[in-house]
């Protein structure tokens, strides 16, 4: 965005420098491309650790699939897509008496607000991602349970192995897709 250069001298009345605009106008936009790039890392290391949390153990654990479909990516453009589309395909758990509708009214809450969170400081890259079911947590920190069979094996603090044996592979996602936009 162009400003007039009478924006330029009343907030910087020193410069007198020949071409202030343009190179504000370079640096401000090289600052907007360097937050998006940041934020899309961010985004990269999100779809990173869905991948995990389905394809290495421990994984999240499956009964009728609602846990994994209550996976969401919120940023400052809203709720990104499920890279693995299982996101939001609910279905009934007749033996806990909840329905699909229930599922997804929690859901609908629950990226609501990480949205808000995700968009509240424009000058903040934000990413939130989680499970929107109101047992995941619960679910999640059961050590010592057994659960339903399947391939690898699902576990307890699934998300939270996922993201600590990939540390150093998240920072090299976001480093990577952050790199300066400068040429």
């Amino acid at each position: 965005m162009k400003r007039p250069r009478s924006f330029y001298t009343k907030r910087y009345p020193n410069t007198n420098v020949q071409g202030f605009e343009a190179v504000m106008l370079n640096l401000n936009t090289t600052i907007a491309k360097m937050k998006i790039a940041s934020e899309r890392g961010l985004l990269e290391a999100a779809y990173f650790i869905r991948h995990e949390t389905e394809e290495k153990a421990d994984t999240t654990p499956l009964d009728y699939g609602n846990l994994r479909a209550s996976w969401f990516t919120t940023w400052s453009k809203g709720v990104a897509k499920d890279p693995l589309r299982l996101s939001g395909r609910f279905k009934n758990n007749k033996r806990k008496k909840l329905t699909a509708s229930q599922f997804q009214t929690w859901h609908t809450q629950a990226t609501a607000e990480a949205s808000g969170m995700s968009a509240a400081n424009p000058r903040k890259a934000t990413v939130v991602m989680g499970y929107s079911a109101n047992y995941a947590m619960w679910v999640h920190e059961m050590i010592g349970a057994e659960y339903t069979p399947r391939g690898p094996a699902a576990g307890p603090k699934w998300f939270e192995k996922a993201i600590d044996r990939n540390r150093g592979k998240l920072i090299e996602i976001i480093r990577q897709t952050s790199k300066s936009p400068i040429k």
